[in-house]
């Protein structure tokens, strides 16, 4: 008679664990990107909406999109509008997002007009279920 041979059990592979551990940090890694910009879109809508009416010169649209108090601070369309001066940007992009206790901060590359570049952080609250700018700095 034939002699059965008992099956050998299969051996998990360590290559597949780390495959599958790989698989799954980057899956975590993607979800975690995505919530982050997901969440922070309304922040990065408000400070786009102030970049590009600095980038038309819509100086007063520009000044609507702050919050009263950098409004106050500012003294008025004109006067912030005369006061932007070399730094009417042209096209920027964010790198870092963020909102924290209802103050979102954005900041990241900016080319201005004149063909510089350099940086621009902004920090916007809620008002009014609205993001306005708070602050900003360009450099």
């Amino acid at each position: 008679m034939g002699s059965t041979a008992a099956a050998k059990p299969r051996r998990f592979k360590l290559r597949y664990l780390v495959i599958g551990g790989v698989l799954v940090i980057a899956a975590c890694g993607t979800l975690l990107v995505t919530t982050v910009f997901t969440l922070t879109r309304p922040v990065v809508a408000g400070a786009d909406a102030f970049m590009g009416a600095l980038k038309d010169g819509s100086y007063e649209q520009a000044y609507q999109r702050a919050a009263p108090s950098l409004q106050q601070e500012l003294g008025g369309a004109k006067a912030f509008g005369d006061g932007i001066g070399a730094y009417r940007p042209r096209e920027w992009s964010w790198s870092q997002r963020s909102i924290r206790n209802n103050v979102g901060n954005v900041s990241g590359g900016v080319t201005w007009q004149n063909g510089n570049t350099g940086t621009a952080e902004i920090q916007l609250h809620q008002v009014n279920g609205e993001w306005r700018v708070v602050a900003f700095r360009f450099n």
